[in-house]
Order: structure tokens, then sequence, then C-alpha cells
């Protein structure tokens, strides 16, 4: 029975993810869209369920470490999205140059990361998580910003007409030095956040491991 929510919970994350990026795309054109964290880790949800979903359907879904380590780099990307948006960017003028709709932007930045999170609470596998994960997941934060460097010194410009995608990175306002120490200071917490999320997955397992005996 477990194994049949799962699924169908799955596809209502499918579902959801994919509705959020129509919106987005339909708002302001896919190029415009993809440049931007949120949309990619809403992609990255929608492929990632998407494929697995299909695999499962056909009996060649192999949960090895790489699995763990995919999907945890997915729910981490999500979970930041939230976390930046409420407590940073609902506000913001990037936000709201974009859209002022909450439907557009509540999909991708609350909707979708609280049932990815809600799918790990009540259907993830737990305990398999490995503590080197935080700082692989890390990538993905690194790898954005690498994005965004060649992006803009291509010429490229964000939504608001600007070289930067979120305030936070604004170095006409706020200096290279303060762009620097306000992304490592989200790095650090991005780690921090998941050492604590693969620290209380292994107590939940080991938990589940007594229930079990």
């Amino acid at each position: 029975m477990k194994e049949k929510l799962s699924i169908i919970y799955k596809i209502l994350i499918v579902i959801v993810s994919g509705i959020g990026l129509y919106l987005n795309f339909k708002l302001v054109g896919i190029q415009h869209s993809v440049i931007y964290f949120t949309i990619l880790s809403n992609l990255y949800c929608f492929l990632f369920y998407l494929i697995t979903l299909l695999l499962k359907l056909k009996n060649k879904l192999k949960k090895a470490d790489i699995y763990y380590f995919v999907k945890g780099s997915m729910v981490m990307s999500l979970t930041i999205t939230m976390i930046m948006f409420q407590l940073f960017l609902a506000n913001s003028n990037e936000i709201k140059s974009i859209s002022n709709s909450l439907l557009e932007t509540g999909i991708v930045h609350i909707l979708v990361p609280t049932l990815v999170i809600y799918d790990y609470i009540f259907f993830g596998e737990k305990g398999k998580a490995k503590i080197k994960f935080a700082f692989e997941w890390s990538l993905i934060l690194i790898l954005y910003l690498v994005f965004w460097f060649i992006y803009t010194s291509l010429g490229g410009l964000f939504i608001n007409g600007t070289i930067y995608p979120y305030f936070y990175m604004n170095i006409e306002e706020l200096g290279i030095k303060s762009v620097i120490v306000n992304n490592v200071l989200i790095y650090i917490s991005f780690i921090l956040l998941g050492i604590l999320i693969i620290f209380v997955d292994k107590l939940i397992a080991r938990d589940n491991e007594k229930i079990e005996r």
C-alpha cells in the first residue's frame, strides 16, 4: 500500500512541477527562465521524478549511491530555494519584476519544495546518505556561480536588465567583497544544513532498525 501511495505522490510532484515550469516558461519565456537557480532546481526535480517513475515502472530502477546522491542534491537545491525565498526574496525587486502573481512564484518557490521534502519524510529511504554528500551536494551552488559568470561575461542579462539574478549578488551596489561574503555564507549554510539533514536521517534510520527488531 505504501509503495502505491509513493508512486501516486511522485506522479503528483511531476504534475505540479511541470505546471510550475510551464507557467513560468509561458510568463517570461524558457530562455529567460532557465537562467535562474529556482527554475533550474524545479527542472531538476521534474526530470528526476519523471525518469525515476519511468525506470520504476519498467523495473529498472537501481538505488545505488549515485541515486541517493542525485536525489539528495535535488532535495537540497529545492530546500535552499524555499529558504532563500522565504527569508530574502519574497519581497525583492527581482521577484516583483518577474510577476506579481502568487501562482507562478508560489508553485516553484514553496509548493514544489514542500512536496519534495514531504516525499523524503514519508517515503524516502533513511540512512542511505553519507556525510561526504553534504560537500558534494554543494557543487550545485558552485556550478550556478560558474554559469552566472560565463553568462554575464558573454553579455547576458537577467529579466530586470541587470547582470545579477538575485540582490545578494549585486556587485554594482554591494561591491565584489560583499558579494563574495554573501555567497560564502550561503555556501557554508548549505553544507551545514546538509550535514544536519544527514545526521537526522541516520538517527531516524537507527530508530527504525530498533523498532523492526
